[in-house]
């Protein structure tokens, strides 16, 4: 005869401790195991990046025209290639998914327009985290700090 035949009525059986249990009440020894619900790995990452290095990637200054083409500047592609090395310097494990990244653009003045370093900086994140940039969600926030400009870029895996 198995051991759930050999309980009493109402009562049922821990298959893990093999146990018997009553009516309506979770395994002792299995109750930390029941009560936490399960753990979710939610990327995050912050960088910072200096203004002289961060003023480049605004669209204003990311190109010139040379003849009938237009180039993008050595000083962006070098300001692109420090901010990707930088976020992958993190190691960040992002699954290809909904992922938020917040652009921060603290300028030292009025001159420059947060919204015209969205696409650089969400490229550079695209290449850093090798996720497809159609799962990006990105917001600009502007500021103004004459003292300590700088571009604050965080990216996060919106948890499912």
């Amino acid at each position: 005869m198995t051991r759930a035949r050999q309980l009493p009525r109402g009562y049922s059986l821990c298959r893990v401790h093999n146990r018997a249990l009553p009516p309506s009440r979770p395994c002792p020894l299995c109750a930390t195991e029941i009560a936490h619900a399960s753990v979710v790995y939610t990327p995050r990452i912050v960088v910072e990046m200096p203004w002289e290095a961060a003023r480049w990637l605004s669209k204003n200054r990311a190109h010139v025209i040379s003849g009938k083409r237009i180039v993008v500047t050595e000083e962006c592609a070098r300001a692109s290639k420090l901010l990707e090395d930088s976020i992958a310097l993190q190691k960040p494990m992002f699954r290809q998914d909904e992922i938020l990244v917040t652009i921060r653009v603290v300028r030292p003045d009025r001159r420059s327009d947060a919204p015209n370093f969205v696409d650089r900086v969400c490229d550079a994140v695209k290449r850093a985290i090798a996720v497809d940039d159609v799962w990006f969600g990105a917001v600009a926030i502007p500021a103004i700090d004459a003292e300590n400009p700088r571009l604050e870029v965080e990216i996060t895996q919106c948890p499912r």
